[in-house]
Formats: C-alpha cells, structure tokens, sequence
C-alpha cells in the first residue's frame, strides 16, 4: 500500500505561492534546474502535478464565494487538462468526498476525461493513482474519495446520487444539457458548498447564456493560441482557414455568437420550440429519411448528410442528425438502418450527382424500400427559405439537441458563397418532402 499520508491533508507537501511559481517558470533552463535539484524527489514531483506551478493562470481554481466555474474556451485551450488537476486536488484535499463526471457520450468519458492524454488517470500523483472500474467509470481514490461517472445522453442516471463537487467537460454539446444540468443541480448537497466546474467550448444555447449571466457562475475565457505549446504549424493552419469566420470565433476564440442577422435560421427560434422527447407526438403522419450524398470518399470529402424528420398534422419535427464521412456503402447501409429504425416511408435523396448509383445500392441491400430522387435546380438560399419559414412560423421542433446541425444552419449565411452545408441540405429535402414544398400551389395553413 503507498504512503498517502500527503493527501489525507489538506495542507500541501510543498508551500508555494502563484507569483512565486510564476516567477521559477520564467526563469532559464539552468536556473530552473538549480530550482529542482534543492528539492527532495517527494517535493518536486508533488510540484509537478500542482496546478499552481504547471498551469497557467487562466487554468487557476478561482477564489471567491462561487457555485459553478464556467470556463468558456476554444480548443486545445487545456480545458480538460485543467478539469483533471481539479478532480485530482479535490479528491486529493478532501478525503472521503464524491464527485461526478459527466462527459458528451461514454466514449468521451473513457477515452478523454479519464484515459485521455489530459484525463484524470495521467494527470494524478503517482502516489494517488485511483482504482479504475473500466464498466461503470468509476475511481476509487487511496483516501476514499470516489468519482462516479455519468453521460450527458441519459439525464435519469442522475436520480438519487448526490455529490461535493462535479466536473462538466464540453457542457454546451450535450444532447440533452437542460435535462443534465436539472439533474445534477439537485444531486449537489453534499457538503458545506458544492461546486461545479463546466469546461466546455461555447454555443449560443440557452442554458450557457443563463450561467453566465448567473451571480454564482465565475466565468473564465480563453482562446485556442493561450495554450503556446501548439505546434506554430498548428497555429498559422488554423488561423489562415479560420480566422475572421464564425466557426473561428466560436470553436478557437471562444465567443458565445449571437444569431447572424443574414441567417435563415435562428438559435433562439430553434430553442424556444425544441421538445425534448421522441414520442411527445405519440404517431407521426409521415416519417423520411433525407439523405445528401458524398460520392466521394478521402480526407478532402465532404460528409454525406443524414436527417430523419417527422410530421404530425401540421408541424413538423428533426428526429436524427445521421450526417456521416464515409464510402457510398457505408452510409447507404446507415439510411436504410435509420428507415427501419424510425419505420419511415421513403428515403429522400439528392441526385444531381450520382443518383442512380445510390439508388442501385439501396435497392440492391433491400429492394421493398421506397426512394425518392431530387433534383436541386435552385440554388441553396432559394431551397432553404420555403424550410426557414416554417420554423419563422413555429411549426418545426427539434426533439432533443442536434449541436452539429443546428450549428451549421445558423451559420449558414445565404448573402456568402459558401461551401456545401451537407446538414442543411438534407433536413431542406427532408421538410421539402414532407409539406410538399415542390407544389407550385402554395400551402394553406392557419396558424
């Protein structure tokens, strides 16, 4: 059994201060090692794996009277790096406490917030290493402190735990975030103050404007060139490509982006109609599956878009975002398994390019599906708009999340030439076919 007296208290083995490490970490290479060799093993490697001196002060547990740390960053910022100092100083300083982790999907919790090369398990003093159980997630700390970990796919996994603290990584991607976030502010009741820590890159979604509007959110920004470990190579890519675009304010600079006012379609409109589950509308009218293929398939390939979309009377709802990069094969195997796993009546399909091979393949797999080929004479703005004025007109509801999609459809700005949004244009066939959008007599409806 190792010796884990060091974290049975909540004094450090080694007394620091932040302008002091500040200082060592500016100092020569030479110096620095003067530095190091004055301390014992013992000493220097709990430096090593303390925050204070390896972070930067960006990545610093806040002080003051806070409930969530929000910490709104662009990729490659170290947010995760920084949430997994935290889980380890939490547990470390407060034997005995529960914490919970909540990742996007379970991958995601495995393989980047514990395995990760910033999760947990390379981040914690080789002293404290927890016991890891691959099954559940859960780590089991030499002190007793235990982490239990969640995905933000199933918002019921959080009826009944309850916890001292908690970490969030990628909050604003849940599928589900307003359902977790519910979930979790009632597990935290434990101790004498719970706290949160959210790291996540931003989205303009409802819930991360109110916690950052929120008095007990401590927010903390930061963008994707903070972090100068980057390759330069990395950095000057990424800057030429995305720099002064909305996907570049938004994923490396970390801006919460308000709707574009050129934009089809709105955020805000989106949130204030979703629903959250798949069978509110117990029987749909009609379901479709859309599809805008990709014929090719390499690294410069566009992915194929795959949406399922419902209508009950008049209104109509985005069930799935299937979107995919992948062979023809593949993702004509993913429409017909999506048909079948939705019950749906037809599969959708833009042929402009390649259509009667897709219709070879689909029926070659499964020959009593029924498709429908389109052809795209108007260009995307003039598809798009009959689509956008149903949501104008609240009668389109997203059921669940769908991050990526909606994404790309706010962004998609008509007075741009811009490059394919392959989402967009399988939910404007999806929709087109469902409320017989081609007809050249106008629909009526009463609202």
């Amino acid at each position: 059994m190792p010796n884990t007296n060091y974290f049975h208290t909540p004094k450090p083995v080694f007394k620091t201060n932040l302008s002091k490490l500040e200082i060592i970490k500016k100092q020569s290479q030479e110096e620095r090692e003067k530095f190091f060799n004055i301390l014992t093993p013992e000493k220097s490697l709990a430096l090593m794996h303390d925050l204070t001196f390896v972070g930067r002060p960006k990545q610093q547990l806040p002080e003051g009277d806070w409930d969530t740390l929000l910490v709104l960053a662009g990729r490659s910022f170290g947010k995760t790096y920084m949430g997994s100092h935290i889980v380890c100083k939490w547990a470390a300083e407060h034997p005995g406490c529960r914490i919970a982790m909540i990742a996007e999907t379970s991958k995601d919790l495995h393989k980047v917030m514990i395995g990760g090369d910033s999760g947990v398990l390379k981040m914690v003093h080789p002293m404290f290493i927890p016991e890891y159980n691959k099954t559940d997630g859960t780590l089991l700390f030499p002190n007793g402190s235990i982490v239990e970990s969640f995905n933000g796919t199933e918002p019921n996994q959080l009826r009944g735990p309850q916890f001292h603290y908690a970490w969030l990584d990628e909050l604003a991607k849940y599928r589900y975030q307003d359902e977790i976030w519910d979930m979790l502010t009632m597990c935290m009741r434990l101790g004498d103050h719970p706290q949160v820590i959210i790291t996540t890159t931003p989205r303009p979604t409802k819930l991360i404007k109110s916690l950052v509007l929120d008095p007990t959110t401590h927010t903390i920004t930061g963008s994707s060139f903070e972090n100068t470990s980057l390759p330069k190579k990395t950095v000057d890519k990424w800057k030429q490509k995305y720099e002064g675009t909305r996907l570049g304010r938004q994923e490396l600079y970390a801006e919460i982006l308000i709707d574009n006012p050129y934009g089809l379609f709105k955020q805000d409109n989106i949130d204030k109609n979703r629903i959250q589950s798949y069978d509110e509308p117990k029987v749909y009218d009609r379901i479709v599956i859309a599809v805008d293929p990709a014929i090719t398939n390499n690294p410069n390939s566009d992915a194929t878009g795959i949406t399922v979309a419902a209508r009950k009377d008049d209104h109509g709802y985005l069930l799935h975002d299937g979107t995919m990069n992948g062979t023809p094969n593949e993702w004509v195997q993913e429409s017909i398994s999506l048909y079948h796993k939705y019950n749906a009546d037809v599969i959708v399909y833009e042929n402009n390019q390649g259509g009667l091979m897709t219709e070879n393949l689909i029926g070659n797999i499964d020959r009593n599906i029924r498709v429908i080929g389109v052809r795209a004479f108007k260009n995307k703005q003039s598809r798009a708009e009959p689509v956008s004025a149903l949501y104008e007109q609240n009668r389109i509801h997203h059921v669940g999340r769908l991050s990526k999609l909606e994404d790309e459809i706010c962004d998609f700005d008509p007075t741009l030439n811009q490059r394919s949004p392959n989402r967009l244009d399988a939910l404007v066939y999806a929709f087109t076919e469902l409320f017989n959008l081609n007809n050249t007599e106008p629909m009526i409806w009463q609202p």
